[in-house]
C-alpha cells in the first residue's frame, strides 16, 4: 500500500479514496453500522492511516470523518422514506410524537421509544431518531437537494453533539459546545449584503464631515514665496515736463 501511494499528488490519492473507499464505507451503511463509538473506531483508525499514507501527511480540507459521514447518510434515508423516494413507508417505522409536550408537538419530532436491550439502541429506525429530532424543523421540512446541502452544513458546525449520541461514555448537554444556530440560505444572504453595504457605504457623520473639510491644493515654490514677500515694483522718478 505505501508503495502504490509513492510519487501520487494529493489530488490523485483523493481521488483513490473517492474511487476505492468511499464506495465500500456507504454501502448499505444503513445495515451494519450502528453509530456505537466502540464499533466504528476501528474504521477511523483504518482511514487515518490511510491518510498518513499521502503525501500531505494529513486528509483533505473537505474531508469528513466515517462517523459524520453514517450520521449523514442516516439523515438523508429518513428524508428519503418522509418524503415517498424509498419502499419503505415512513409512518410504519417511524410515529410522529401526539403526546407530551405541545412544543415537542409543534416539531414535528419523532418518539423516542424505549427497548429493554442495548442493543436495539442501535437499530436504524431508533438510532437515527436523535439525530432527526436534533435538525431543526426548518431543514426537515426542504426539498431532498436542498435537506442534503443545509443537513450536512448543521451537522458538521454542531458534530460534537450528533457524535454524542454514539458515544458509550455521552457527555452531558451542557459540557458540549453551543449550538450553532441555522441560518437559512437567504436570511445569510441578506445579512451579508447588510455587512457589505454598510462597510462601503460611507455613514452619515462620514459624508457629513467631508462636506465641512475644506480641500488645499498644494502650492508651490513660487507661489509661496510670492505671498510670504509680494514683490513691490519700483515708481519712476518724476520728471517735470519741459515749457515750450
Amino acid at each position: 500500500m505505501l508503495q502504490s501511494l509513492e510519487g501520487l499528488t494529493p489530488d490523485l490519492v483523493h481521488r483513490y479514496y473517492q474511487v476505492y473507499i468511499m464506495p465500500n464505507l456507504i454501502y448499505c451503511c444503513q445495515v451494519w453500522q450502528s453509530g456505537d463509538e466502540t464499533q466504528l473506531q476501528p474504521i477511523v483508525n483504518a482511514i487515518s492511516k490511510f491518510w498518513k499514507l499521502s503525501p500531505a501527511g494529513k486528509p483533505p480540507e473537505d474531508f469528513i470523518e466515517p462517523r459524520i459521514l453514517f450520521i449523514l447518510f442516516d439523515l438523508n434515508y429518513v428524508k428519503k422514506m418522509k418524503d415517498g423516494r424509498s419502499p419503505l413507508d415512513f409512518d410504519e417505522i417511524f410515529k410522529i410524537s401526539t403526546t407530551g409536550n405541545t412544543r415537542e408537538n409543534l416539531e414535528q419530532k419523532l418518539a423516542a421509544p424505549t427497548f429493554r436491550l442495548e442493543i436495539s439502541r442501535y437499530k436504524f429506525s431508533n438510532r437515527v431518531r436523535p439525530y432527526w429530532n436534533s435538525l431543526p424543523k426548518d431543514i426537515r421540512h426542504l426539498s431532498y437537494n436542498s435537506f442534503k446541502k443545509e443537513a450536512k452544513t448543521y451537522v458538521l458546525n454542531n458534530s460534537e453533539r450528533f457524535l454524542n449520541f454514539g458515544n458509550r461514555n455521552r457527555a452531558r448537554p451542557r459540557d458540549l459546545p453551543e449550538i450553532v444556530p441555522y441560518i437559512p440560505p437567504k436570511v445569510a444572504t441578506t445579512i451579508q449584503t447588510t455587512i457589505k453595504n454598510k462597510i462601503n457605504k460611507p455613514s452619515t457623520n462620514v459624508k457629513r464631515l467631508n462636506k465641512e473639510i475644506k480641500i488645499v491644493k498644494p502650492v508651490d515654490q513660487n507661489t509661496r514665496i510670492h505671498k510670504a514677500a509680494p514683490i513691490i515694483k519700483p515708481k519712476k522718478p518724476y520728471r517735470p515736463e519741459q515749457e515750450e
